[in-house]
């Protein structure tokens, strides 16, 4: 299950070996903070520490900030004020003064630079920083800003730091346990995000009591931000069967659906049509399509495929195969595999729609190419192809 918005801020640092789960979680949390970014801003104290040695080998000016042709596009979607020629005099002064035998005198003048640069404005330079993050080959001047940032005060931008640290350290010295330690003093200020990463944190340690600590947390951070709320229905509903509380589940759900979490539909979806959440107890597939179509409409791909099946199989809905092509194509123009595979069966066979051959196995191969190298969804898209194949191939035998 996917959240929107789900950023690239972690997953680009990924290669520093930290498990692919621990990366995820770390990119689900940029999302986090961008929902909390117009709360009132809370200060923390943080001791200014000196750079650290960067790696200079090949920090190049190309790789730390986006190709020219995109840096203004980049400038506009991160919404700062700093032009391109600005953010590039800081980059080659950055590179100079990582590369200098005194390179800690000159990162420092480099950062009151910085804040003159942006005239002091904290969030304008976590959001640079981020950007950076998200579209450089080379991540280590998005570091340094966030550096700048949190060393300021600055708890968005201290967040990010905390959470760069735990997967990438970029030589600080026990950078690990430093961010550790900026997330509980964010947490104690009540910074909404913060106690979201300390709450996944809890529940990924699987004990009773963890999961009280983090549902207290995420309860918090529910007040500034809906995708906490699609967090308890989830700390809720995948509880043992005695932490476990449906009734919880729902409530939360539909809070976070209500709030513009779209996967709050597609999880209720799939909760009604298991029967849970229902009056009797039983599946009840047109509350389920219902809050599928919800989703599927706002653009969750899971969802686009569900609807389609719905309305394949009549499950909740009248049965319309047109639909349910309609609704497959979605998915598959997000190369979701499955909706590859179903709607590339759908018109190689032509039982339920019009049959449409090249359309098949243009979908059918594509199916084959986004799967993993062992995946059932490979296995059948390329039984149909080798099918298609062979009755192309008796066809024409037949002709001559």
């Amino acid at each position: 299950m996917r959240l929107r918005n789900s950023s690239k801020l972690l997953r680009a640092l990924s290669t520093s070996g930290r498990s692919a789960a621990a990366v995820r979680s770390a990119g689900l949390l940029h999302a986090y903070a961008t929902t909390a970014s117009t709360d009132k801003p809370k200060r923390l104290s943080l001791t200014r520490q000196p750079f650290p040695r960067f790696e200079t080998e090949s920090l190049e000016v190309s790789a730390i900030v986006p190709m020219p042709e995109k840096l203004e596009e980049a400038l506009t979607k991160a919404k700062v004020s700093i032009s391109p020629a600005q953010l590039m005099k800081l980059a080659y002064e950055f590179v100079n003064a990582s590369r200098a035998m005194d390179y800690q005198q000159m990162l420092e003048e480099w950062r009151q630079e910085v804040l003159h640069v942006f005239n002091g404005s904290l969030p304008e330079i976590t959001l640079t920083a981020t950007m950076l993050i998200n579209t450089s080959i080379d991540k280590t001047m998005g570091f340094a800003l966030c550096k700048v940032g949190a060393e300021e005060g600055y708890a968005n931008a201290a967040y990010y730091y905390a959470i760069v640290l735990g997967v990438r350290s970029f030589n600080v010295r026990m950078g690990r346990a430093l961010g550790s330690s900026i997330i509980k003093e964010l947490v104690s200020l009540g910074h909404a995000p913060s106690q979201m990463t300390l709450a996944e944190s809890l529940l990924r340690r699987n004990s009773r009591d963890n999961k009280r600590k983090a549902i207290e947390l995420l309860e918090k951070a529910a007040v500034h931000m809906p995708v906490a709320a699609y967090k308890l229905g989830d700390a809720y509903r995948k509880g043992s069967s005695a932490e476990g509380d449906i009734d919880a589940a729902v409530k939360w759900y539909t809070h976070a659906a209500k709030a513009g979490v779209v996967e709050g539909y597609f999880a209720l979806g799939n909760m009604y049509s298991r029967g849970e959440g229902t009056s009797d107890g039983k599946p009840d597939y047109k509350a389920a399509f219902d809050m599928f179509e919800i989703a599927a409409i706002r653009g969750n791909v899971e969802s686009q495929y569900n609807v389609g099946h719905y309305y394949l199989e009549g499950k909740g809905v009248e049965k319309d195969a047109h639909l349910a092509a309609e609704y497959w194509g979605m998915a598959a123009a997000k190369r979701f595999p499955i909706a590859l595979l179903n709607l590339g069966k759908l018109y190689a066979e032509g039982k339920e729609v019009p049959r449409n051959i090249r359309r098949g196995r243009e979908l059918l191969n594509i199916a084959v190419e986004c799967s993993g190298p062992d995946g059932f969804i490979k296995s059948q898209a390329q039984t149909l192809l080798d099918r298609i194949e062979k009755q192309q191939q008796d066809t024409r035998c037949v002709i001559m």
